[in-house]
């Protein structure tokens, strides 16, 4: 089933977690910031629902979305409380294999996160929006 953006964005917020969270942040994570610590699983369960391309900025290590439509989406954003910050990144686009598959990917548990955020998220859509 396709979905559009906006109720992909319901799951996706719906289910963030510590547990899908950056283990590097998880002792940020709380209720006041869910988006902390969840950027680059975010992105790529936006990908597998909606396509498009991943967006990176190396000067701060985020990650977001670039749909096929060409708008660009970061749900994490609220993670970066200046707003000069969040007008200053740029991104270049990243290669899904290359975000799954190396050190960084071990260490910081992408693949088990990406799972179990993409496993809530289509728990949430089938109890929210499929018959």
């Amino acid at each position: 089933m396709n979905y559009s953006f906006e109720v992909v964005e319901e799951a996706i917020r719906a289910s963030w977690s510590r547990e899908t969270c950056n283990p590097l942040l998880q002792a940020c994570w709380g209720e006041r910031c869910k988006a902390q610590g969840q950027c680059l699983v975010t992105a790529i369960v936006i990908q597998n629902h909606l396509e498009g391309d991943i967006l990176f900025c190396r000067r701060l290590g985020h990650y977001w979305n670039n749909l096929p439509d060409g708008r660009e989406v970061d749900l994490t954003r609220e993670q970066f409380h200046s707003r000069r910050t969040k007008e200053r990144m740029k991104g270049v686009k990243v290669a899904r294999g290359s975000l799954l598959f190396g050190v960084e990917a071990t260490q910081c548990k992408i693949g088990e996160r990406m799972n179990i955020l993409q496993s809530k998220v289509q728990l949430y859509l089938q109890e929210h929006y499929e018959d």
